[in-house]
C-alpha cells in the first residue's frame, strides 16, 4: 500500500503540509469521479470470448482463431486502472489524518453541510454558518479545463478557437489534438497562433516534451494531406474500406491460396459480423468522410510539418538530458520488416518529400526507430561514436549535419548500402575497435547495443572483456526491440552494470538518458561513506578506498558544447610533437574544459585521409579547417611540400582563402 505504517513520519508531515499548498482548482481536477471509483457502478462487463466464437470469425476473416486472438492481444494495450485502488486523495487524507483546509477536506470525503451552529464550530471550518447548506453534501467546484468545455461545446471550429485566445489549451493538449482542430477548420490566424507555438524555443522547452511526442503528430499531418486541396477525392467504397483493413491481418497457412483483392463484394461485406472490423470500418469511413470536406490546404499542412521538424530538434537538444563523458552506440543492421510488430506504430520518420506519400508506410519500421534512438542518444551525449554492425563487422557512421532528421535519413541510406552491398567503406571487426581502445586505455562511460530480439553473444563476449581489462564500472544497456513482452511496453533487468531493456518506447530514451551513467550508480552504492554515515551495528566495516567515493556531479543547466582544435604542422618532423599533444596536452585541457561543458576535440589528418582521398587533400584540410573553431600551427625546420593551386567550390566557407 501507498501509505503503510513504512512510510516514514518526516515524510507525513511533509506530505500534510503540503496539501494546505494546493487551490480547489487543483484539488478538483484530480478527484474526478473515475478517480472516485464512481466511473463503473453501472457499466456490464463484458463477456469472456470463448474459443468457438473465435473460431467462427476466424472463419470469416481467413484466420486461425488462435492466432487472431494473439494479434488482437498484441495490438491492444494494456489499460491503466482509473480506480487508483492504491492511491486516491480520499486515502491520502484518512492515512495521514489530514484536517486542514477543512472546506477541501470535508468536500473530498464527501462529508455533509454541519446542520446546525454547534456541528459547524466543531468541524473547523471558516466563515459564518450558511443555513442553505446545511445538511447538503460538500462538493468541490467543478474545475473548467479544457476537456469540460470541449464535452460542453462540441468538437467545432469556435470551440477550439475560444480555448486558444483564452490560452487554456495545454502543449500537449495542442500537440494532441493537431488532427481535431485542423480537421474542423480554425481560422488562419489561430493556426498562426499554434504554428509560432511549435516553433518557440521557450514553448517548447517548458512542455518537456521528448521528440517522439512531436514525430507522432507529423505522422498525423502526413495522413491528412491524402484529402488536402484539390479536387474533391471521392470516398471509397465500403468494399475498398473493407479489404484495406482485412488485408492487414496475418494470414495462415490453411488461408494462403485466398486472396482479398480477388473476393466477392458480398463475401468481403460478410466480415462487417466480427465486432472489431465493424468498429474500426465505422471509424475509418467516418474519418474519410470528414477529412473530405477540405478545411485545410497542402500549403498549411507543409507549414505544420516545417515547425514541428524544428520542434523536434528544439526538444532534443533542451528536454533530453544530457550524458557525461564518453558514450558509444552500436546498431545492428539487421533489423526485417515485422507486420506484427507495433511498437513504433505512433511515430513517423519524416521523409524529405511530403509528396507521393503510401498512408500505408507512415509509421517507423523498426530499423528507422533503432536509428531514431540512436541519433537522440548521440545528440545529448558528451562525446558519443555511432557504429553500425552487421553479425561480427561495423562501420563507423559519419555526422553531416547538425540536424537530427538528417542523419536520420542518411544513416538508413548507409544501412540500406551495407545490406545490399553497395558500401564502399571497409569493415572492422569489434576484437579490432576494443582491443584498440584497451591499448589506447579509452574509457567508455556507457555502451549502448541495439538488437533485433536477440542478444548477440559475441558482441557482448567483446564488451565484457574490454570492462574487465580496461573500464569495469562501465554501464552497458542492451535494448531488444523485438522481444515485446505481453502486458508490459518495456521489461528491463538489470545485473550489476548490465541493463538489458526489452520492446520501444520513449522511455528508453529518457531511461538512458537519466540511469546510463556509472557514475550515478557507484554514489548511490557508497551513499553511506559519502555523507559518513555509520553502518548498522554489527556490520563490519570494510576497508575504505578514496577511489570508491565518487560523488554524483550536478546536472549542468547548459548543454555542452564542442570546441575543434585543427593540428597544422609537416607530418615527417613533427610526429613527436602532435603525439605529446594527443596523448598528454589535450586529455588534460579536455578534463578542464569540462568544468565549463565544453568538448575539446583535436582534428588529427594524420590518419584521416584515404589513399583514395590523397588527390583532395588540400580540400579536405580547407574544409576541416572550417568547421573548427581553433587552428594550432606548429612550425619547424622543414617548409613542406607546396601543393598545386587547388580548385575549391564557390562556397561561402573557403572566402577567407587566398589564392
Amino acid at each position: 500500500m501507498c501509505f503503510s505504517k513504512s512510510l516514514p513520519s518526516c515524510l507525513k508531515k511533509a506530505l500534510v503540509d503540503k496539501f494546505k499548498q494546493f487551490t480547489e482548482y487543483q484539488l478538483a481536477k484530480y478527484n474526478t469521479r473515475k478517480h472516485r471509483c464512481k466511473h463503473n457502478k453501472k457499466r456490464k462487463k463484458g463477456r469472456e470470448i470463448s474459443d468457438l466464437q473465435w473460431k467462427k470469425w476466424g472463419e470469416l476473416l481467413r484466420v486461425d482463431g488462435s492466432i487472431l486472438k494473439k494479434y488482437l492481444e498484441s495490438q491492444n494495450r494494456a489499460t491503466k486502472d482509473k480506480k487508483q485502488s492504491e492511491f486516491n486523495l480520499k486515502k491520502m487524507i484518512k492515512r495521514l489524518h489530514i484536517k486542514e483546509p477543512a472546506e477541501y477536506v470535508m468536500a473530498i470525503l464527501g462529508k455533509k453541510y454541519p446542520s446546525d451552529l454547534k456541528g459547524f464550530s466543531r468541524s473547523g471550518l471558516s466563515g459564518v454558518w450558511d443555513r442553505e447548506r446545511a445538511g447538503k453534501r460538500m462538493k468541490l467546484k467543478q474545475p473548467d479545463t479544457w476537456e469540460c468545455r470541449l464535452s460542453q461545446e462540441g468538437n467545432k471550429a469556435a470551440t477550439w478557437e475560444k480555448l486558444i485566445d483564452r490560452k487554456s489549451l495545454p502543449f500537449m493538449a495542442m500537440l494532441r489534438n493537431l488532427r481535431n482542430m485542423i480537421s474542423v477548420g480554425i481560422s488562419e490566424k489561430h493556426h498562426s497562433v499554434i504554428l509560432n507555438r511549435l516553433t518557440s524555443k521557450n514553448a517548447v522547452i517548458q512542455s518537456r516534451q521528448f521528440p517522439f511526442r512531436f514525430l507522432s503528430a507529423y505522422k498525423v499531418i502526413l495522413e491528412l494531406g491524402k484529402f488536402a486541396g484539390g479536387p474533391a477525392v471521392e470516398v471509397p467504397s465500403s468494399k475498398e474500406i473493407l479489404r484495406d483493413i482485412v488485408k492487414k491481418l496475418p494470414k495462415s497457412k490453411r488461408f494462403k491460396r485466398h486472396n482479398w483483392d480477388t473476393t466477392v463484394r458480398k463475401r468481403v461485406r460478410i466480415t462487417m459480423r466480427v465486432p472489431f472490423i465493424y468498429r474500426i470500418f465505422n471509424a475509418k469511413r467516418n474519418l474519410l468522410r470528414k477529412a473530405n470536406q477540405r478545411l485545410y490546404t497542402q500549403e498549411l499542412l507543409k507549414k505544420y510539418c516545417s515547425s514541428l521538424e524544428k520542434a523536434v530538434q528544439i526538444s532534443c537538444k533542451y528536454n533530453i538530458p544530457p550524458l557525461p563523458g564518453r558514450t558509444l552506440v552500436i546498431c545492428s543492421t539487421g533489423f526485417s520488416e515485422d507486420r506484427d510488430w507495433s511498437g513504433a506504430e505512433d511515430v513517423c520518420l519524416p521523409p524529405e518529400s511530403t509528396d507521393n506519400i503510401d498512408n500505408d508506410k507512415l509509421s517507423a519500421s523498426m530499423q528507422e526507430a533503432a536509428l531514431l534512438l540512436c541519433m537522440m542518444i548521440n545528440y545529448c551525449s558528451e562525446d558519443s561514436q555511432v557504429m553500425l554492425h552487421r553479425y561480427q563487422d561495423f562501420q563507423e557512421f559519419k555526422f553531416k549535419s547538425d540536424v537530427l532528421l538528417d542523419n536520420v535519413r542518411q544513416a538508413m541510406k548507409q544501412v540500406n548500402d551495407i545490406n545490399d552491398g553497395k558500401t564502399e567503406s571497409e569493415f572492422k571487426t569489434f576484437s579490432t575497435l576494443f582491443t584498440r581502445m584497451t591499448e589506447e586505455k579509452m574509457k567508455l562511460d556507457r555502451i549502448v547495443v541495439l538488437e533485433n530480439g536477440y542478444t548477440n553473444g559475441a558482441l557482448m563476449t567483446i564488451i565484457n572483456n574490454y570492462r574487465q581489462d580496461t573500464n569495469p564500472d562501465a554501464v552497458v544497456i542492451e535494448v531488444l526491440l523485438r522481444n515485446r513482452l505481453s502486458g508490459d511496453d518495456v521489461k528491463y533487468e538489470l545485473e550489476s552494470n548490465t541493463v538489458k531493456l526489452c520492446g520501444f518506447s520513449e522511455q528508453i530514451l529518457k531511461f538512458v538518458s537519466e540511469r546510463g551513467s556509472s557514475r550515478m550508480l557507484q554514489h548511490v552504492e557508497h551513499m553511506d561513506r559519502l555523507y559518513n554515515i555509520p553502518p548498522p551495528q554489527g556490520r563490519k566495516t570494510e576497508p575504505e578506498r578514496p577511489t570508491d567515493v565518487i560523488p554524483l556531479p550536478a546536472t549542468p543547466k547548459l548543454r555542452w558544447k564542442g570546441v575543434r582544435v585543427f593540428i597544422s604542422s609537416t607530418f615527417r618532423d613533427m610526429h613527436a610533437e602532435r603525439d605529446v599533444l594527443v596523448r598528454s596536452v589535450f586529455p588534460e585541457l579536455r578534463r578542464r574544459a569540462a568544468a565549463h561543458y565544453l568538448y575539446l576535440q583535436e582534428v588529427e589528418l594524420r590518419w584521416g585521409v584515404t589513399e583514395e582521398e590523397s588527390n583532395r587533400a588540400v580540400e579536405l584540410c580547407l574544409s576541416e579547417v572550417c568547421r573548427s573553431q581553433l587552428l594550432l600551427g606548429i612550425l619547424g625546420e622543414r617548409y613542406g611540400l607546396v601543393p598545386p593551386r587547388p580548385t575549391l567550390p564557390e562556397l561561402p566557407q573557403y572566402s577567407w582563402v587566398i589564392i
